[in-house]
């Protein structure tokens, strides 16, 4: 009742259950007590083959619970013991009893013989190091790999530890549900990785729009950051759907009209940004060909717009628009809070107003 796909197969699901078996001149000899109990035609033992296959799901367990029992063990005699008992399952090792080579995975369960490197690998298997030493271990491989690639990030190291069962997070390693920090010098350098590969997220095609970002994310190490050297539909689109707002006459506030289309303004000395930290895009519109000085506001434009609207004073009466005041006294119609000024607009758009 059980499928096995190679005779390697059926020698450990007979060893599970106590039996003994080798071949000769095709035919198989079975064990038990140190006696012969039957000869049987190598063929007819062939004809049962069957192709197995684990599915996706049944890996991951099995995955799983060997971890988690081999945790618990302190050698290979104890996990053995551990996964019959607890799961059912016959763990049939090869080679020397000190050093061997390899192992199936009989699951009664599901009445099937699994090749155990297919679940894990016989190397992890058998590593019955102590929590201990193996978060001293993931500490000098993630050494290595900085040492390897200086700009590797959170991901990319993560994805190297998934085998081990451990994983980093803000400088600090969790392995088999113990932790331990980083070096400081290493979690600052991954952190610094993880702000280069957020920049370069955004996809900057100049040296300009890569500097702002790294200003903004507070990166000291521009240089880092790779260049994308074309530009994605996206950004197209963006600059498309800009295009139209700054051709649009009928919009008096053109920065805000930007801000509610989802991008942030930037100014940097002589040139204008346009950044959406949503779908992360930048544009430099200064190089992009926009007429950036509609971006740039004019103190006193609304006060000239409503004088040219208000009716003339009547000179016999006297009675019409009162005079301004003298500035001095605070409360002349010149005053800034009056006309839409509300203080330095070169910071209106900086860093100190983008939530991040």
């Amino acid at each position: 009742t059980y499928t096995f796909s190679t005779f390697a197969q059926y020698k450990a699901l007979m060893s599970s259950m106590g039996y003994e078996v080798y071949e000769k001149n095709d035919v198989v000899y079975i064990k038990r007590d140190g006696a012969v109990q039957v000869k049987i035609n190598f063929a007819e033992i062939s004809d049962r083959f069957q192709r197995v296959s684990v599915d996706d799901k049944r890996r991951r367990q099995l995955w799983a619970m060997l971890r988690k029992y081999r945790d618990v063990s302190s050698d290979r005699r104890e996990l053995q013991d551990a996964v019959k008992r607890k799961l059912g399952i016959d763990l049939v090792f090869f080679g020397r009893s000190d050093n061997p080579y390899g192992y199936m995975i009989v699951d009664h369960a599901n009445k099937t013989v699994y090749n155990g490197a297919w679940v894990l690998s016989i190397k992890s298997l058998l590593d019955f190091s102590t929590p201990e030493e193996k978060l001293a271990r993931i500490d000098a491989f993630i050494d290595r790999l900085l040492e390897d690639n200086p700009t590797i990030d959170t991901w990319a190291i993560n994805k190297k530890l998934f085998r081990s069962n451990a994983y980093i997070r803000r400088g600090v390693i969790y392995c088999g549900g113990i932790t331990r920090p980083l070096k400081d010098f290493m979690a600052s350098t991954i952190l610094r990785n993880d702000k280069i590969r957020r920049i370069e997220s955004f996809h900057p095609g100049s040296a300009s729009e890569r500097d702002l970002l790294c200003r903004i994310y507070k990166v000291n190490t521009p240089e880092l950051v790779r260049l994308t050297p074309s530009r994605d539909n996206g950004y197209h689109d963006a600059v498309n759907n800009l295009n139209l707002l700054f051709d649009d006459d009928s919009i008096t506030n053109l920065r805000a009209a930007i801000r509610s289309s989802g991008f942030h303004i930037r100014h940097e000395g002589d040139e204008w940004f346009a950044i959406d930290f949503s779908s992360k895009t930048i544009i430099n519109l200064s190089e992009a060909g926009f007429d950036t000085r509609k971006l740039e506001y004019r103190r006193f434009e609304k006060l000239r717009r409503r004088q040219s609207t208000e009716k003339p004073r009547d000179k016999t009466t006297g009675r019409g628009i009162r005079g301004m005041r003298d500035a001095a006294s605070g409360r002349g119609e010149n005053r800034e809070w009056e006309v839409g000024y509300r203080g330095d607009y070169n910071r209106i758009d900086d860093e100190n107003s983008i939530k991040m």
